[in-house]
Parts: structure tokens; sequence; C-alpha cells
């Protein structure tokens, strides 16, 4: 099922990610027994976004997993459930829209009316990165930078949609394995926001994904609720992503 392949290749996006992650941020990856399932845990930073569990049934799992976050000593973390892409979803819990951009379709047309363009960071300028990053996300300055160092890193490439004068005011990253690539970490600083930063930086990785020889690349966005506005889902629907399902982020106690 293809929900699955969407789930494995952010799953490895993340297994590389956490591997860079400099020692005093305590995160680590643990392999669910008996499945391809990766276990993440970032002791300094307890938000679910970095304690979570990548493609494991909550099942037979859940003794196992509850275990392991309770042993670093964390309090909670996400499980991640499928429902049918035309499924309501449960109101008490977010959910995420999975994505899949086949690469032998015609790639996205790159936006001419933006007075921003897209450059590839260098390695040198991962701090760059990481600054962007904290900007736009608002997450602490630790972690953006652990996550701007991914420029350089083999398999990544972060790049930067610059002003006119050549500053950079809004970040994606691209990661590449085994002919796959996952589009994630996008944002842009607030001051530069509503002026097509993300759809330039999501055909300018498309295109990456094709020259390299990827054959399919995944992306995720938040599902809007009650009606609300989602930039980042319509960004990814402009560009000629499928939806594949609707996955359930299950708050769950280690307790």
């Amino acid at each position: 099922m293809r929900w699955q392949l969407a789930d494995s290749i952010e799953a490895h996006a993340w297994r590389d990610c956490f591997a860079a992650a400099p020692a005093a941020l305590g995160c680590t990856v643990q392999q669910v027994p008996d499945t391809d399932a990766p276990l993440l845990i970032c002791r300094t930073l307890p938000a679910p976004m970095f304690n979570r569990v990548i493609g494991a049934s909550h099942d037979a799992s859940l003794p196992w997993i509850k275990h392991a976050y309770r042993s670093a000593g964390m309090d909670a973390f996400w499980l991640h459930g499928w429902v049918a892409a035309d499924a309501e979803p449960p109101a008490d819990h977010p959910a995420w829209l999975k994505f899949l951009y086949d690469l032998d379709q015609p790639l996205p047309a790159t936006r001419q009316d933006s007075p921003l363009s897209v450059r590839l960071a260098r390695p040198d300028e991962a701090a760059l990165a990481g600054d962007v990053m904290h900007r736009g996300f608002g997450l602490p300055e630790a972690i953006t930078q652990w996550l701007g160092s991914l420029a350089g890193r083999d398999g990544w490439r972060i790049y930067f949609a610059c002003t006119p004068d050549g500053s950079p005011v809004a970040v994606g990253a691209l990661f590449i394995e085994n002919g796959t690539a996952w589009l994630g970490m996008g944002c842009t600083a607030p001051e530069a926001r509503a002026q097509g930063a993300q759809t330039l930086l999501l055909a300018a990785r498309l295109a990456e994904a094709r020259r390299t020889g990827c054959t399919v690349a995944a992306v995720e966005a938040g599902m809007p609720r009650n009606g609300e506005n989602n930039p980042s889902m319509n960004n990814i629907l402009r560009a000629g992503f499928q939806l594949q399902g609707v996955r359930v982020n299950y708050a769950t106690e280690s307790k």
C-alpha cells in the first residue's frame, strides 16, 4: 500500500536526521522489535514531533514502546494511525495529510511572479539555515542549529529562498535515499510569508529529486480543521502531490 511507502520514506529521513544530532541534545533512535519502525527520542525537547514512532502498529508493540519512552524519562509521545483519505479523523487528535509525487509526471512550473529566488545552502551556511528555521518554526536555537547542520550531510540538501539582495528568508530540506525523496522542514520567516517561497522550494526540490534518479517523493502537512486555511497543504496540492491518506497523531502516555 502506498501509505506504507510514504511512512517508510519519512522514517528513513528522520532516522538519518537523528543520527546527525549533537550528543548534548539526547536524540536517539530505537528500532521497534519485529518492525521497520523507528522510535524517536529527544530528551531535551519533549515536543511530540521529536518523540514519536513512525510506522508501528498500536497493539503488540505498545507495551515495548511505552517502556522505551518511560525508560528515557519521557512522559508522552505520539503514535501514528492511518485513516482513509476521505474519512474524518478523530477531532481530539491532530492529524497529518500524507502525500506522494511520482517523478515520472511533469514537474510543477516555477513561479514567475515571486520576488524570491532559490539556491542550495552551502555546508558552511549551516548556522544561517538554523537561524531561518528558528525564525520560521519558533523552535529552540539548539534544535534549529542541529537541523540546519544537515546542509552538506550525505543524502541531504537544504535550499534557501532569498530576497533580491540575497538574504535567505525561507528554507526547505530534501533527503534522498535509494531512489526516494523526502521533502520536509519547510518554513518561512514571518516577514517573508505570502511571497511564494514554499512554492519555489517545492519545485526546486522535486527537480533535484528527479535529476538524481528518484522515482517518488513524499511530503506531509498538518490537516486543517473547521475550514481553516492551510497554506502548506495548498502549496503541496498545487505542486501536483497526490493525497495518500490521513495519519492521526495519538498522544500517548508512557505510564
